[in-house]
């Protein structure tokens, strides 16, 4: 079974590539496959499209080549059957096998905002807004924020501050404008 050692991430099947030499239309390689650790009654599950009947490289699309848009899995096993014709001193060769698939990471949310603090905000001053701001950004740990005001709290996020910008006036005046992005770790 192959996890890429990493059984609890979701990962999607895009190509298998077989390499074969000494193929004829009797002496075959049949290509199949399982998923996450399906214990089935017969050994092969899965058969590729078709079976590879001459020599080079044969590209097999998953889930086929009709629609190649991969097959998720956690695990995968490949069988392959090498198929003798009635001459037994001919035999088909596997050389090699490719594997070609990409690991399905969660989505991350990161959002890019502007941060007025030309006004008084929540009982804030300007001096207060930016120290507020400014402990967001050196923070250690993830800092709430809240993409949008809903009762459900469903659009709260804990996220890093990866950059910030900012336009503000000199001297006493704290006023101005701050450009920060924010991501999900």
């Amino acid at each position: 079974w192959f996890s890429a050692d990493q059984v609890d991430i979701d990962k999607l099947a895009l190509e298998l590539r077989v390499e074969t030499a000494s193929c004829t239309s009797t002496e075959t390689v049949e290509v199949y496959y399982r998923l996450d650790y399906s214990d089935s009654s017969t050994y092969q599950t899965t058969q590729m499209e078709t079976a590879i009947t001459s020599n080079g490289v044969t590209t097999y699309k998953f889930p086929n080549d009709t629609t190649p848009t991969g097959t998720s899995f956690r695990a995968i096993k490949f069988v392959l059957d090498l198929v003798r014709g009635s001459t037994t001193t001919n035999s088909p060769d596997v050389i090699s096998t490719t594997f070609i698939y990409r690991k399905k990471l969660p989505a991350k949310w990161g959002h890019s905002v502007e941060v007025d603090l030309n006004n008084d905000y929540a009982g804030n001053n300007a001096m207060q807004l930016r120290s507020n701001l400014v402990s967001a950004i050196e923070s250690t740990s993830l800092v709430e924020f809240t993409f949008r005001s809903d009762s459900g709290g469903t659009r709260n996020y804990y996220v890093d501050v990866v950059s910030a910008t900012g336009m503000e006036f000199t001297g006493m005046d704290e006023r101005g404008t701050s450009r920060i992005t924010v991501v999900e770790p």
